[in-house]
């Protein structure tokens, strides 16, 4: 696997924003309606990102 450049790397913060925003959105939502089952995917969902996330910051991190 080749090494990620900065435009990769924008591109992944860009989309790990991207989905974060769609999971605090859809979660206000599932809380409004009452949905458990989809506040627990959301909170899965929000939980995965930040786990994606840290793996990236530390595969980067010099």
């Amino acid at each position: 696997m080749s090494a990620l450049d900065q435009w990769d790397l924008a591109v992944l913060h860009l989309a790990f924003d991207f989905l974060g925003h769609h999971a605090d959105s859809e979660l206000l939502k599932a809380r409004e309606r009452g949905s458990r089952r989809k506040q627990l995917s959301m909170l899965v969902l929000r939980e995965q990102i930040g786990s994606v996330r840290t793996k990236l910051r530390s595969m980067v991190s010099p």
